[in-house]
């Protein structure tokens, strides 16, 4: 049986999309499961567990057993791989918590430790293995294992200690690149090697350039000679690139874009653009980091030539040339992105069966990305030659379109829809359709497209505007249905419940499941109760009109003065008892 070791492991690892905690706890569970099945396959369960080091039987697998029967290299494969397992699980929870305790760190060095014990059991197995692709990727997978104890299984981490993990990285990755180069190995395990240590090499190796990544390389291949990896890959046609010293002063100087035309004037310039040319057809994530990391270098020095040595002359020249570095440097951060989203929304497919937060999540992180692609996009439509071509502009308002109706109509309308909520979603279908209509008109030509065809392309639109179709068609009975269920409930909603209606003749129209009982709440018209005036108001009394008069006379003050005391008097009494009741 051939398997593929780091198939299994780190491709394996890349298939699950493993993120959180228990996603890794998962994974354990999973390769905890599958070494029972395989011991007992192969005979290895021990019964006595009284005696159990007396009879165990893995201490005792050789080479012979392996020739035999390979499962047996795969079984303690797996038993390096379960404990990898249970460390990236422990890895997990720090990233989520912010720090690694100190326990945690113990439990990972003990484990890292373990993981490296079985894989040389597993390379003094695999010895005479006829395929040495196999040895190879054993021995690959010791490394990155070793690269783990180095960064996690000591305490401090000393600047020898970096050395260790960029030599050994630099093999491992070394050797992982020549087996693809001889399709012996599928590039997608390469790649999820890669992301997780591609980085880690750049920093200790202090190389961010390809070129320098090269050049290190080359210098760990000279000065280990006698590593048993390096002897494997060499007796099986490998050898070291030797890099072309002179092949920046063969390029030219002269830089062309669109109608414009520019020379690189300053040499440290010249130089980064000389090593952007071995990029230019890398569209990997990693290689388009590094390619945005030295066209912002190439701005850099351009500014600061421009500041510091341009003349009157030359200024429109050295504007041409920052004008074409920065929509170069703007068009690799869209293409970085763009396989960010690309990856985002190949995962958001196979979330289906995940529970809504975990969508959620994901839903943040895509709408992270939409976000700084629309900002990019719109820095390109406001430089200098990008804004006066009208084709140039058309072409980039419809990439972003494209990007702002693929996020609304794959995510947002999904999870609308999800929730039951087809109006909704139905009308998000509908803009999306339209949006990406009237920015597909604004286009002359679909044979001049002067954007990369990774990002723009007939295929892609068209792909996108039979998702629109297919997504609205599934919604829109749903949405009709979903209305009229809305409208009848509003006309029903205060109509008399089955119980209430007994009385009378009921018709099947009457019948319905969700008005049996008066469950909700009616508010009927009721006729107004009778109103009694405030008791006060018998109370209430006017004022005589000839007193009204005699108060407007100043020459009568005295006379109303002596005559106030009876009138208050025949007041009070015609004030006793209430309604002619107590009187007395």
């Amino acid at each position: 049986m051939t398997y593929s070791p780091l198939g299994v492991t780190y491709g394996f690892r890349s298939n699950l999309l493993l993120e959180s905690y228990a996603d890794y706890r998962k994974y354990h569970k999973k390769v905890n499961h599958k070494l029972q099945q395989l011991r007992g396959r192969l005979s290895l369960i021990t019964k006595d567990t009284k005696n159990y080091k007396g009879h165990e039987k893995l201490e005792k697998i050789g080479s012979n057993d392996y020739n035999k029967n390979r499962l047996y290299g795969f079984l303690v494969l797996l038993l390096a791989e379960r404990d990898m397992a249970y460390v990236e699980s422990i890895k997990a929870t720090g990233r989520g918590r912010g720090y690694l305790r100190s326990l945690e760190l113990k439990l990972m060095r003990t484990r890292i430790k373990k993981a490296i014990k079985y894989c040389g059991r597993l390379s003094a197995l695999a010895q005479e293995e006829d395929k040495w692709q196999i040895q190879a990727e054993i021995m690959i997978y010791e490394k990155l294992i070793k690269t783990e104890y180095e960064l996690y299984g000591k305490k401090q981490v000393k600047f020898s200690d970096a050395e260790k993990i960029s030599t050994h990285l630099a093999l491992a990755l070394a050797a992982i690149n020549y087996l693809v180069e001889s399709k012996l190995l599928k590039e997608d395990v390469a790649e999820a090697v890669k992301s997780k240590y591609l980085y880690i090499f750049k920093e200790k190796a202090n190389a961010f350039s390809v070129r320098d990544q090269q050049n290190y390389t080359a210098r760990v291949i000279a000065a280990n000679t006698d590593d048993q990896l390096l002897q494997l890959l060499q007796s099986n046609g490998f050898s070291s690139a030797v890099l072309e010293a002179d092949s920046s002063e063969r390029q030219s100087r002269e830089v062309s874009w669109r109608s414009y035309s520019a020379t690189i004037e300053d040499s440290k310039v010249f130089e980064v653009y000389s090593e952007l040319t071995e990029l230019q057809n890398s569209n990997k994530l990693s290689n388009l980091n590094d390619k945005l990391f030295k066209w912002n270098k190439a701005i850099d020095l351009q500014k600061e030539y421009m500041t510091s040595y341009s003349e009157d002359e030359t200024s429109e020249n050295n504007q041409i040339l920052l004008t074409y570095l920065q929509y170069n440097a703007m068009l690799t951060a869209v293409a970085r992105d763009n396989s960010l989203f690309e990856s985002l929304l190949k995962q958001w497919e196979r979330s289906d069966n995940k529970s809504f937060t975990s969508k959620l999540n994901k839903y943040r992180e895509v709408d992270h990305i939409v976000k700084n692609l629309k900002t990019l996009l719109n820095q390109i439509m406001d430089l200098p030659g990008v804004y006066s071509d009208s084709d140039l502009t058309n072409q980039v308002f419809l990439l972003k379109t494209y990007y702002e109706s693929a996020f609304t109509s794959k995510l947002l309308a999904n999870i609308y829809q999800t929730k039951k909520r087809y109006v909704e979603s139905l009308a998000l279908y509908v803009n999306c359709s339209q949006q990406i209509e009237n920015a597909e008109e604004s286009l002359i030509n679909w044979d001049e497209i002067y954007l990369p065809s990774k990002l723009l392309s007939k295929g892609k639109i068209a792909e996108l505007k039979k998702h629109i179709a297919t997504g609205w068609r599934s919604v829109v009975a749903l949405a009709e249905y979903k209305k009229s269920l809305e409208k009848n409930s509003k006309a029903r909603q205060f109509d008399a419940s089955l119980v209430e209606i007994l009385e009378n003749k009921v018709s099947p129209k009457d019948a319905s499941l969700d008005n049996l009982y008066p469950l909700a709440p009616r508010l009927l018209p009721i006729p107004p109760k009778p109103f009694l005036y405030d008791l006060a108001y018998n109370y209430f009394s006017t004022s005589d009109s000839s007193l009204v008069e005699e108060e407007q006379s100043p020459s009568a003050a005295p006379s109303i003065e002596q005559d106030q005391e009876p009138v208050e008097e025949s007041k009070t009494t015609a004030r006793k008892g209430l309604f002619g009741l107590f009187r007395s």
